[in-house]
């Protein structure tokens, strides 16, 4: 029997063009040599916005985005990350199933706080992201 070509998929208009499940989380990130945190979507987030927060400590430093590990791929090493600076809101749309924040100084640290908007794609059905721009 053929399977339904208009199911959910990452390659299905449908899944991308209704509203996403609001999905929120928010972390500490602090400073330091391979020290950095990682958020797993249970389902393909469409869009991410995210606010970068100073702590009460007062050691707050801007913060990096990106989408492979900052410290475990070559994102690091080819610069492939964004800048979040605190007190700042960044929007990203696509397809992602993970994101990574670390801090280069491990005297500071920094909070972020994230609304993900997710399809009903499952997270084990998207590719992992590899390549030019993301770790190499």
């Amino acid at each position: 029997m053929a399977s339904n070509i208009y199911s959910t998929g990452l390659r299905n208009v449908g899944s991308y063009q209704v509203s996403g499940t609001p999905w929120v989380t928010g972390s500490l990130v602090t400073g330091g040599s391979a020290n950095e945190v990682k958020v797993s979507f249970p389902y393909v987030a469409k869009s991410l916005y995210i606010k970068i927060s100073a702590t009460t400590s007062g050691n707050t430093q801007d913060m990096r985005i990106s989408l492979a590990s900052f410290y475990q791929n070559n994102a690091g090493t080819n610069q492939h990350w964004v800048t979040g600076f605190k007190g700042r809101e960044y929007t990203f749309t696509g397809k992602f199933k993970e994101i990574y924040f670390s801090l280069n100084n491990a005297a500071h640290e920094s909070e972020f706080e994230m609304v993900a908007e997710l399809t009903n794609i499952p997270a084990s059905h998207m590719y992992t992201l590899t390549g030019s721009g993301v770790d190499e």
